[in-house]
């Protein structure tokens, strides 16, 4: 069994006199190292029972009981599940997972692998889930003063469970001003501290295309109205309009992720059904490119002389850190962990993340990413999102101590 040598890693680099902070930091590091196998248990137990959207029951129920055994309040607040901890002052520090899984299939190979068809945790929210219980204990455990709000949230895979609790008012109801995010990433070394500044995750913007042609025998096209023919017009046409109309260097990506059309060799289809996706981290170009797809696919209707449907789907904001917020962040990291161990430049995820809904009405807010790698110099093979997915499980350890190490010290400030 491996021997998990907490110290060397992020042992307190302040020599044998401690300060008060420094002797607290060195003993929450001892005490996580404590608490790992349980907080490996309950992943595991997620792992294995992995649930979407808002349908989260039996991970529910596993992350209730393990709070109620620690005395930790809680509350079921729009799906997901709110701990409140502290008394102090009104401003309350935001720190968040998810526990929602992926409608996929799970080929890890791992002994206690999804139980469920198609549904898997590989993008690691059962990691980030046990990361955050764990400083929650901590933190109680430490008669935390100022207040710190963890939020269990459901349903971010479809992008619906921060915006579900904006529209409830949630930041006012717990009184939260900052926020802080971590996740877990198998394509950091073990225990690497990323982070983002400024731009970090784009927007997202999925829309369905329809196009109502007319059938014909696939020997005489010019007796009907070709949808197919006329999806690959849109597709050209939308993709010169994003290469061509907006700033290339504001990372404008345009993706046709799904024509659906006909399944004969000899028949013309009377419909296809494009699933598309918009993302940008510039809102002025987001809301261009909306308008302009609009325009356009109006135009091909007149052209074609077809009916053409544009929806939108869903719509996720980009996310946006606070690099002085991120900067205190890092500067405290500093004081545990090697330099070596926090990455030299910031992120840029292609990505979106639905906590935007939430961040974008923050005062600060930090989005920060610990490496699950197999060890301290090497990522995994595969990301988040693959069905082969790895996280090494010691994560668990590195992002829990960092993230109580933070909110001791930011919520004394608040």
């Amino acid at each position: 069994k491996r021997v998990i040598n907490v110290n060397r890693l992020y042992g307190c680099r302040c020599g044998a006199e401690y300060s008060r902070r420094c002797r607290s930091m060195h003993k929450i590091i001892q005490e996580a190292k404590l608490l790992l196998p349980e907080l490996i248990q309950f992943r595991r137990t997620l792992h294995q029972y992995p649930e979407i959207g808002f349908d989260l029951v039996k991970s529910k129920t596993e992350l209730i009981k393990r709070l109620e055994s620690k005395n930790l309040s809680w509350e079921e607040f729009e799906g997901s599940i709110v701990v409140k901890l502290g008394n102090g002052g009104n401003s309350a520090l935001l720190l968040r997972s998810e526990l929602d899984a992926l409608p996929m299939n799970e080929e890890s190979g791992l002994p206690f692998s999804s139980k469920t068809p198609n549904r898997a945790h590989c993008c690691g929210h059962d990691m980030n889930a046990a990361i955050l219980l764990g400083a929650l204990i901590l933190l109680k455990k430490h008669n935390i003063k100022g207040p710190v709000v963890g939020l269990f949230q459901a349903a971010e895979e479809i992008g619906e469970g921060a915006k579900r609790l904006m529209d409830a008012d949630f930041l006012n109801k717990f009184n939260i001003v900052s926020g802080i995010s971590m996740h877990v990433n198998a394509k950091l070394s073990l225990g690497k501290l990323g982070y983002g500044k400024g731009k970090m995750f784009a927007s997202n913007t999925s829309f369905d295309v329809v196009i109502h042609g007319k059938g014909s025998h696939g020997a005489r096209p010019f007796e009907g109205k070709d949808p197919i023919n006329i999806a690959v017009q849109i597709y050209n046409v939308l993709n010169s309009i994003v290469a061509r109309e907006v700033n290339v260097f504001k990372h404008n990506i345009f993706s046709v992720t799904s024509i659906n059309a006909g399944d004969a060799y000899n028949v013309i289809p009377e419909t296809v059904i494009m699933k598309c996706s918009l993302r940008t981290y510039d809102e002025e170009s987001r809301k261009y490119l909306e308008n302009r797809f609009w325009e356009v696919l109006k135009g091909m209707e007149s052209v074609f002389d077809v009916k053409i449907e544009y929806t939108i789907h869903s719509f996720v904001p980009s996310l946006v850190a606070t690099p002085d917020f991120v900067d205190n962040l890092l500067d405290l990291a500093k004081k545990i962990i090697p330099l070596d161990q926090i990455d030299s430049q910031p992120a840029i995820k292609y990505g979106s993340e639905d906590f935007a809904f939430i961040a974008k009405h923050l005062k600060q807010i930090a989005s920060m990413s610990i490496g699950a790698g197999p060890d301290k110099s090497t990522p995994y093979l595969y990301g988040q999102h693959n069905s082969k997915v790895l996280f090494n499980e010691e994560a668990i350890l590195y992002g829990c101590a960092l993230q109580s190490w933070w909110a001791m010290n930011i919520s004394e400030e608040m």
